[in-house]
């Protein structure tokens, strides 16, 4: 498990509350951690103000990791939209601020208040 998750760049400390099978096919179906990194460096103030994230199925929480790792850049709201039960749970387990909304299919109901 530990070289799976180094491949794909995430800390070792990141737990997996789920069967070893799960984990993997989290693994590997998640981004690079340090590819979403390079990506989000570049963004304009990402360190000035607190920021609201919505990540668009966002399954082990690969975004909150990557800032997290990229460092200067706070978190204010992070909100998620997921349907595996599996990512749900490891990616609550390691960041119990996530609010998680559900189904992205169901982003233009009404109960959803952005």
């Amino acid at each position: 498990m530990t070289e799976c998750k180094r491949l794909q760049t995430v800390p070792d400390a990141y737990e997996f509350p789920v069967s070893d099978t799960q984990a993997y096919k989290m693994l590997g179906n998640g981004w690079t951690v340090d590819v979403i990194c390079h990506i989000i460096s570049h963004f304009d103030g990402i360190s000035v103000e607190p920021i609201d994230v919505l990540s668009m199925y966002d399954g082990m929480a690969c975004g909150h990791i990557a800032l997290n790792k990229l460092g200067g850049a706070t978190i204010h709201r992070y909100r998620a939209t997921e349907i595996d039960k599996y990512a749900i749970k490891t990616s609550c387990h390691n960041f119990p601020d996530i609010e998680q909304l559900g189904d992205a299919f169901q982003v233009r109901m009404d109960k959803w208040n952005l």
